[in-house]
């Protein structure tokens, strides 16, 4: 016959309550109401520095620099900005109906205007775009090789350390200046 063995009961602590059987008391301090569990954590002074968003300055939203014109669009896009503004019916989903069959019945000489125009927008939108990428100052992460040492640096920044002890660059001065 097999002997079982009794099970080992595994002990799990209570969480720690208040005198009123609450999970929380308040602070003696700040009177903030914090866990029990977490009261020695707790930090008076960090709670007044959190911020909390109270909405936009009364000037409105901040405002975006982009603007919609030089956005990238298709043709169709143009034609139904077009086609809106002319179109006199209230119900958007008739407008747009009327619309895209009176693009699939357009001929390609009629199509013309609106994709010279999308292309148009498309080449500023690019040269933007490319103009922008020239801009950027690009980081050379391998400027240094691997074992690059801080006194390297500073020969070949020209610079000389006055106080060999201090390796601060606050105390650095040019090698070409009169001592």
């Amino acid at each position: 016959m097999r002997m079982y063995r009794a099970r080992t009961r595994k002990r799990v602590n209570a969480i720690r309550r208040g005198p009123d059987g609450s999970a929380f008391q308040q602070c003696e301090r700040c009177g903030f109401s914090v866990a029990i569990a977490l009261a020695d954590m707790h930090e008076c002074e960090s709670n007044d520095k959190v911020k909390k968003f109270r909405g936009w300055p009364r000037g409105g939203s901040p405002k975006t620099t982009l603007n919609y014109e030089d956005q990238p669009r298709s043709a169709f896009r143009f034609f139904m900005e077009e086609f809106v503004e002319e179109c006199e019916e209230e119900d958007e989903v008739v407008v747009d109906r009327k619309g895209f069959e009176k693009w699939k019945k357009m001929s390609k000489e009629d199509r013309e205007q609106y994709v010279i125009k999308a292309e148009k927008v498309n080449l500023a939108y690019i040269k933007a775009l490319l103009e922008e990428e020239n801009n950027i100052f690009w980081v050379n992460c391998w400027l240094f090789p691997p074992f690059f040492s801080y006194d390297d640096l500073i020969a070949s920044l020209g610079l000389v350390i006055t106080s060999p002890s201090n390796r601060t660059l606050c105390s650095l001065s040019s090698r070409n200046s009169p001592s």
